[in-house]
């Protein structure tokens, strides 16, 4: 009878063992996931054209380099010709760095959007760059299409 209660207690006690160590694990995960990938774009805003220059990015995930990303393109497109724009594959340069060069044939109003898929998210950031001389039309022009966007018109997507 002792032997019994003995085994009945041990086995409690295992049991909540148990229960405590999954749940701290459980707890862990998830507060890992909370922690989202971000991509901070290095570019300068305007860029001589006919020039090699370095685009880079850094990726992190909360105070963690991303070392491990599974795919790092950057689409660079002149304004209103993205269908002729271009995907490049960033090279991995360690400390969370991912990078390219690139040279921008013509003058004009430039959009770097880098595509990073790490951890299971997608991460897509854009930014803006003046290539060259850009003429006073073509800045109304950006300035008249970020009017129709937030006004729900049509706009760069």
């Amino acid at each position: 009878m002792i032997k019994n209660i003995l085994f009945i207690k041990m086995t409690m006690v295992l049991f909540v063992l148990t229960a405590c160590t999954v749940n701290t694990q459980e707890s862990d995960d998830v507060q890992g996931m909370l922690e989202v990938v971000t991509v901070d774009i290095f570019i300068p805003e305007t860029i001589p054209s006919q020039e090699e220059v370095m685009l880079q990015i850094k990726v992190n995930q909360g105070d963690e380099d991303v070392e491990d990303a599974q795919d790092v393109e950057f689409e660079i497109w002149k304004h209103h010709e993205r269908d002729e724009g271009e995907m490049i594959a960033g090279v991995h340069q360690g400390e969370g760095i991912y990078q390219i060069t690139h040279t921008f044939k013509k003058d004009g109003i430039y959009f770097v959007q880098t595509h990073v898929t790490a951890r299971d998210m997608h991460v897509m950031p854009t930014k803006q760059i003046i290539v060259g001389d850009v003429s006073e039309e073509e800045l109304e022009s950006l300035k008249d299409d970020a009017v129709q966007t937030e006004s729900g018109g049509p706009g760069h997507h």
